[in-house]
């Protein structure tokens, strides 16, 4: 997967979606993100606390699709520390495409 968004825009969906990540979980799984990156609908961030799911999906230029976990607060924490305003371009292996 790999793609290029604006930092706002990133950082704004991250915190969206990380309302529904838990603090403490059992499952591993939940700390995470899912980042679906589509060439004609831009990208899609999900998190899941399997009571609550919250999605986002915000413009994107995206080269080559697919989708992935990351661990959300690691994510959101290092796009915070990035320039705002400029555009924050992401290379992350895919487990596949829809």
């Amino acid at each position: 997967m790999k793609l290029q968004c604006v930092q706002e825009a990133l950082a704004e969906a991250l915190g969206i979606v990380g309302r529904a990540v838990p603090a403490r979980t059992t499952l591993p799984v939940l700390s995470n993100v899912l980042v679906e990156a589509d060439t004609t609908d831009g990208l899609q961030v999900v998190a899941s606390n399997l009571e609550l799911t919250i999605s986002h999906r915000l413009a994107a230029a995206v080269s080559e699709a697919g989708r992935t976990t990351v661990p959300a607060r690691l994510l959101a924490d290092y796009v915070a520390l990035l320039d705002r305003g400029k555009q924050v371009s992401l290379k992350l292996p895919s487990s596949g495409t829809r």
